[in-house]
């Protein structure tokens, strides 16, 4: 962790680089929560250049400040994209796709959890493991802490096994 000298550091640095910072938010949209963010985002940066290079604000570039606001900026919207897209396939369409099908054989409700079940147990166990936690309500980084592995493997496995259990239960595809 930043000790006391390290933060005062890195508050003056973002006071210093804060136009440079609105310029890089502004120019991906990023309004309002988001720019508080991707201002918290730039302070991990320059925390984490400050200790490679020795707690030395006067190695950090103006221009370091520019390429740090922008490359959180893009971390940023690639995060949030991959949010909506993890919310595609959502209880309720996977909920809908199995009723639907359970329909077309005048299913009951046990038939729907059946057949919900059968389709979950035809995904590889990780993407499995991550579904079964994402359709119980956890997110990304509870799934990750529940599992070990890193919040962009537990979110990517949710979202490829959730797009896999949509074309198996919409008919599009299989399991495989």
């Amino acid at each position: 962790m930043a000790g006391p000298d390290h933060s005062a550091l890195i508050e003056e640095t973002v006071a210093r680089w804060a136009g440079v910072i609105r310029r890089a938010a502004l120019r991906y949209g990023l309004l309002g929560d988001h720019l508080d963010e991707l201002v918290q985002d730039v302070r991990l940066r320059i925390w984490r250049a400050l200790e490679s290079r020795g707690g030395d604000p006067a190695t950090l570039a103006p221009s370091y400040g520019y390429q740090a606001a922008v490359s959180a900026a893009i971390d940023l919207l690639r995060s949030q994209r991959a949010q909506r897209r993890m919310n595609v396939a959502s209880l309720d369409e996977v909920t809908n796709l199995v009723a639907a099908r359970a329909s077309d054989t005048t299913g009951t409700e046990a038939d729907i959890l059946d057949a919900l079940e059968r389709a979950i147990e035809a995904l590889p166990e990780d993407r499995r493991v991550a579904v079964r936690l994402h359709l119980s309500g956890r997110d990304p980084s509870e799934i990750a802490a529940r599992t070990g592995w890193s919040p962009a493997r537990a979110r990517n496995l949710a979202y490829r096994g959730l797009e896999q259990l949509r074309l198996h239960l919409s008919g599009e595809g299989d399991t495989g």
